[in-house]
């Protein structure tokens, strides 16, 4: 998930879909297999964590 997430260039979300597999959002497209999102756009995380973006506060363990 992270290297799908860290090839996105702007904004977007990544995504785990129901099928297991890692998946990739952009522009705004609707879609039906989500069991989890991070929402990778700038606004969700600039001004928190900067560059850090998600991966220092996500509890990775949990899906181990």
């Amino acid at each position: 998930m992270k290297t799908k997430a860290m090839k996105i260039e702007g904004s977007g979300w990544v995504y785990l879909s129901t099928t297991g597999k890692i998946k990739v959002i952009h522009n705004h497209e609707i879609r039906f297999d989500i069991l989890l999102l991070i929402d990778w756009w700038e606004h969700a995380w600039a001004l928190d964590y900067q560059s850090d973006k998600i991966w220092s506060i996500m509890n990775w363990d949990l899906f181990n």
